[in-house]
């Protein structure tokens, strides 16, 4: 590796990784709506991770378990994920409003916090929510400080990825991503690859006919 090479901002930290991996895990990925949670889910999904399905990668029963507050059928759902998967992963961008209740409700939480440009997050919402710029902004900020704080007091593994770098460096991000939830270095990496995309013509369509869908 040259020394230019060592130099490089590659996007990708690990925060107490494990490297012996507990048999029974999952892995959470946390990150504001419009902050790149669906497609680290997306690459995730083709690594061997099953993570949901739909263009936002996401089990959207457990979703609607969670942001309706109906905490018994949250936990039922995840129990027959435990009992399908050895190995699986959930996202839900509202998921850093109740971190600490997220984490005790998960078999061995392995985390992916995923940071994006906040001006971007705030523009991609409002162009697919019209909720504001302004404040979509405030609310990624938020979430973000939200997700950083929780990091600061968890014991648990946490990968924290920039979106951007992830684009810039796609093969470095899903191989940091892969050994960090220790799966297979590369099986299905080229799937995951042709998935990673800044701006997928399908999500794009589909998050503005809809408006209910995160990125």
């Amino acid at each position: 590796m040259s020394e230019i090479s060592k130099l490089l901002n590659r996007g990708t930290f690990a925060v107490r990784p494990n490297d012996e991996h507990p048999p029974q895990r999952t892995v959470i990925v946390v990150g504001p709506p419009r902050g790149g949670t669906s497609m680290v889910a997306g690459v995730l999904h083709r690594i061997g991770v099953p993570t949901g399905w739909g263009l936002v990668i996401e089990d959207r029963d457990l979703g609607s378990a969670f942001d309706e507050g109906d905490d018994d059928r949250f936990r039922e759902l995840i129990a027959e994920k435990n009992s399908e998967h050895d190995i699986w992963g959930w996202k839900r961008p509202s998921s850093h409003k109740r971190l600490a209740f997220v984490d005790e409700s998960f078999r061995n939480p392995y985390y992916i916090a995923v940071f994006r440009d906040p001006l971007a997050v705030g523009l991609r919402e409002n162009i697919s929510m019209r909720s504001g710029t302004m404040k979509s902004l405030r609310q990624a900020l938020r979430a973000y400080t939200d997700i950083v704080a929780f990091i600061d007091a968890s014991s648990r593994p946490v990968l924290c990825v920039s979106y951007d770098k992830a684009l810039r460096y796609p093969e470095e991000f899903v191989r940091a991503m892969a050994e960090f939830v220790g799966v297979p270095t590369d099986d299905g990496i080229d799937k995951a690859l042709q998935f990673i995309s800044p701006e997928p013509e399908a999500y794009l369509l589909s998050s503005h006919r809809r408006r209910d869908i995160d990125r």
